[in-house]
Order: structure tokens, then C-alpha cells, then sequence
């Protein structure tokens, strides 16, 4: 995407930048370098900006975040707008916020919409920068106007009233379907979640399932787990098994704790895949090393019946889940208190 915006910003320039261009898209990085090099000594801007990209990226030369700062700086402290929001990258990157807000207010000034999204996050974000909520909110609407996908998305999420910005449900909804008629996955989920539980907009399965399946479809893991949990339970889309458990593995592989614990339990039920104890404790263990509490609790469940582990595992992971807080393991505790030597049958595992 990157590379496409610039063949098409700088295909009318001339050479060196077309030569390097011509190169870059035939993969021969190392001529556009030769290229590009030779515009920069010669103060062609663009050609100094491409090749702070070329050491950002390692194409070519040896990756280099100091060399790329270096091409970037030289050429924003010309007037290039997009090397001043690179160098606002990479200083952000490097901790250096403050530095980072101003390059990309220059580009913002300089009518950058991704000068704009940047310094509307960094100042709702409110982590690198103290946090300016009217601030945040002025240039992120600047960047929503000119179509910027992820600042409508950050807009519906602040109207939601987070980022100490005043609650307003119809901007909230105004902004999230901007993102999600652009195609931007989180927004699509955050749409498709509403749908479902008819907050903000009138409750619409349909509208939500379509929503949902939509993010899915763009790999968003969120999304391919409540698409394989709607099937799973049945309620409000047709129930198939097969299809939930090929959906939240796919979450489950994307390393998203909650699906890998349901796909480990529908493993040991036999849901949707034959019943395999082995690849159901494969993945509960998965969920449990990411301190998920609903996994320790279950994977302890199953170490406690002898299958995988010890009891005396089993009664740790199941502790460490009480220590989360959650209601069932204290239960199990105080029952396997009572009776030491008796193992609980049938086991009540639990999905979520």
C-alpha cells in the first residue's frame, strides 16, 4: 500500500526518483538506492525521503532506524510533509513523544491527513503525551473528513465516552459505521458487536452477524471468535459445530486466549472435531501461560481427573485462577478442601 501511494505521488517526477521507482517496483532495491542517492546528494527532496523509507524498511541496505531518521529529518526540515511524519514515527518509537507531537503538527499544518491521525492519537491516547481530549478530538475529526478509516474509528470509540471525552452515542455510531463502511476491521467488529446487543443502534442479528463476518474475513481475531462462538451456541444463527470450531481456531492460532480455552473444550467434548484430550490440553495450557483465568481453571479441572498433568498441578492452576478472582475455581477449592482424597465426577468444565 505504501508503495503503491508513492508510484502514484511521485510517477510524474522526474529521474532520479522515476529510476528509483522504476527499480523499486521491479524489486531491485539496490538500483533504486543508486538512484535515490544521487537525487538526495543533489537535494532532490523526494528522493532523500525514499530513502529513509529504504532503511526504515531494510530494503536493500541493512536496516537502520538512526540512517532512516537521518534522511527523514533532512528532508522535513525542508518542508516535506511526509518525512515529517515518518520522523514523528520513528521518534515515537524511539521515546522521544514530545519531538514526535511537533513533526507531525508541522505535517498536520501542512494539511497531512496522516499528520493529523497521528497527533489526534498520540494526544487521546494520553500515554507518551499528557492527554489533550478537545485537542485530540479537533484533529482526528480533520482526518475523519478526509476519509481516514482509523481516526473515524478512534472518534466512535472516544464518543463511547472513553478518553475522558463526554459520552455521545450518535457520534459514537455516526463515526464507527464511517469506519466500518470503509472497510476498517475494528470498526467493523465494534458495528457488529452493537448490532448484537442493540446498544446504540436497534438490536439486529443479522446486521451484526454481517458485521462481524466482515472483520472475520480480514483476519481480526476478535471477530473470527464471536462468529464461531454465535454458531457454537446456536441462539441467533443457525448452530454448525464444524463451522464454529474452524472459526475460533483460527482465532485460537492468532494466540487470542479465550478462543484457544473454548476450542480446547470443544476438543474434549467432541464439538465440531473428534474428541481429542491431547489437543484439548494443548490449548487450554496456551490460554493458561497467558495468565487467561478461565483456562487455568479448566486446564486444573482436567490435571485433577489424571489426564495431562498431577493432581497437585491441577490444585496450583486452579489456585491461580481463585487468585483472578473467578467464582467457580474458590468453589472447586473449598469442595477439593473438604474431600482431599476424592476426585469430583463429572467434572463441570466451563466455557465462556
Amino acid at each position: 500500500m505504501l508503495w503503491t501511494a508513492l508510484l502514484l505521488s511521485f510517477g510524474a517526477c522526474v529521474s532520479p526518483v522515476t529510476e528509483g521507482l522504476d527499480a523499486f517496483a521491479d524489486a531491485d532495491y539496490a538500483a533504486a538506492r543508486a538512484a535515490w542517492s544521487i537525487g538526495a546528494d543533489k537535494g532532490d527532496l523526494d528522493a532523500t525521503f525514499l530513502l529513509g523509507t529504504l532503511y526504515e524498511n531494510g530494503l536493500g541496505v541493512q536496516k537502520s532506524d538512526v540512517r532512516a531518521e537521518r534522511y527523514y529529518r533532512e528532508a522535513a526540515e525542508q518542508g516535506h510533509t511526509e518525512a515529517a511524519v515518518n520522523l514523528g514515527r520513528i521518534l515515537l518509537l524511539h521515546g522521544a513523544a514530545d519531538e514526535a507531537a511537533d513533526w507531525f503538527r508541522v505535517a498536520a499544518d501542512d494539511d497531512s491527513v496522516a499528520g493529523a491521525y497521528n497527533l489526534g492519537t498520540l494526544y487521546l491516547m494520553g500515554t507518551d503525551v499528557p492527554a489533550q481530549p478537545e485537542a485530540a478530538l479537533d484533529w482526528l475529526t480533520r482526518a475523519a473528513r478526509r476519509e481516514h478509516a482509523g481516526a473515524a474509528y478512534l472518534l466512535g470509540m472516544a464518543y463511547m465516552g472513553e478518553f475522558g471525552v463526554a459520552a455521545d452515542p450518535r457520534s459514537a455510531v455516526k463515526y464507527m459505521r464511517q469506519s466500518a463502511n470503509a472497510g476498517y476491521a475494528r470498526g467493523e467488529h465494534i458495528l457488529g458487536t452493537w448490532y448484537l446487543e442493540g446498544r446504540y443502534v436497534p438490536e439486529s442479528v443479522a446486521t451484526g452477524y454481517k458485521w462481524l463476518t466482515r472483520a472475520a474475513d480480514q483476519n481480526l481475531r476478535e471477530a473470527q471468535y464471536l462468529v464461531g462462538w454465535l454458531h457454537h451456541k446456536g441462539e441467533v444463527v443457525e448452530q454448525d459445530q464444524v463451522l464454529a470450531y474452524a472459526w475460533i481456531e483460527r482465532a485460537a492460532k492468532s494466540g487470542l486466549p479465550i478462543a484457544q480455552t473454548n476450542l480446547g473444550l470443544m476438543s474434549l467434548r467432541g464439538q465440531g472435531t473428534e474428541l481429542n484430550v491431547e489437543v484439548a490440553e494443548r490449548w487450554l495450557r496456551a490460554a493458561a501461560n497467558q495468565g487467561f483465568a478461565l483456562a487455568e481453571y479448566n486446564l486444573g479441572l482436567l490435571y485433577t481427573k489424571g489426564l495431562g498433568g498431577s493432581l497437585a498441578q491441577g490444585r496450583a492452576l486452579i489456585e491461580r485462577a481463585a487468585g483472578q478472582g473467578l467464582p467457580e475455581a474458590n468453589s472447586k477449592l473449598a469442595v477439593m478442601d473438604r474431600e482431599p482424597t476424592r476426585s469430583a465426577s463429572p467434572l463441570a468444565y466451563r466455557a465462556r
